[in-house]
């Protein structure tokens, strides 16, 4: 696919006509480019030569070479998805950063949870709830003998035999 648009050497030419003294309006008449495209060049272009140039068209080069080739990029890390943790967006998350804060830095529950912008009464939250392991065992046992039953039969089934459950409970478990 062809590229579209000025080549490097054409936008720098015209940098340099406008450096000598030419008006924008008619070198972007004669290149057939907005002003406001002109603009943008310069403020990607500006000060570089052709030698400049070529050496970043080099450099560019070799690092996507380097990319294809499964290397990463020279400036960055070698794998550009892996080398870091994912951001801290859901409560439980920036709860555990929180407390990873307090131990590593020796800091008060207060203060890690303003740091980590966590409502400290959410670090210092318990849950009351009943742990639901024994209902998960079982209802993935018939889950497993009884492949092509639903959540309906599944909670009838485990109603019978004397679990308090509620249907919208089962697919969530």
């Amino acid at each position: 696919m062809p590229k579209k648009g000025h080549t490097e050497e054409q936008i720098i030419a015209a940098l340099k006509q406008y450096e000598a003294g030419e008006k924008v309006a008619d070198i972007c008449r004669k290149l057939s480019v907005s002003q406001a495209s002109f603009y943008l060049w310069k403020k990607q272009y500006a000060g570089l030569g052709v030698q400049e140039l070529r050496e970043l068209r080099q450099l560019r080069d070799e690092n996507s070479r380097a990319e294809t080739a499964g290397g990463g990029s020279f400036a960055g890390s070698p794998n550009l998805a892996g080398d870091r943790l994912k951001k801290a967006v859901k409560p439980r998350q920036r709860c555990r950063l929180a407390r990873w804060a307090q131990e590593a830095y020796q800091i008060g529950v207060r203060r890690s949870a303003r740091l980590l912008k966590v409502p400290w009464s959410t670090l210092i939250y318990k849950s009351r709830k009943k742990p639901q392991e024994p209902l998960r065992r079982r209802l993935r046992e018939v889950a497993a003998t009884h492949v092509r039953w639903g959540y309906r039969r599944l909670t009838v089934l485990l109603k019978r035999e004397g679990w308090q459950i509620n249907a919208k409970r089962i697919p969530a478990v």
